[in-house]
C-alpha cells in the first residue's frame, strides 16, 4: 500500500482596496518537502498594480547523528509592477 499525504494551506487578507496579502503553504509527504509563498499586493489605480512576493522550499535532511530536520533549499524574491496607460 503506498499513501502520499498532501495538505493546502492558503490565506489571504485585504486589508484595504487597494493592498491585499497572501500566504500559502504545501506539505507533501511523498518528496518530503513544505513549500511556502507570500505576496503582497498594492493597487494604486485600476490597471496599475505593484507585486512584491518571497518563496522558500524545505526539504528534509537527515544529518551525521540521524536527526531528521527540515532545511531551506531554495528561496526567491521577485518585484513585479504593471501599469495601465490611456490614450
Amino acid at each position: 500500500m503506498y499513501r502520499v499525504h498532501v495538505l493546502n494551506l492558503r490565506n489571504s487578507y485585504q486589508f484595504t482596496p487597494r493592498f491585499f496579502v497572501r500566504a500559502v503553504a504545501q506539505f507533501d509527504s511523498s518528496r518530503k518537502r513544505v513549500l511556502g509563498d507570500f505576496l503582497a499586493s498594492y493597487e494604486l489605480s485600476p490597471g496599475t498594480v505593484m507585486h512584491v512576493g518571497y518563496g522558500s522550499l524545505f526539504g528534509r535532511e537527515v544529518d551525521a547523528v540521524k536527526f531528521d530536520r527540515y532545511a531551506a533549499t531554495a528561496r526567491a524574491l521577485f518585484v513585479k509592477a504593471s501599469y495601465l496607460a490611456r490614450f
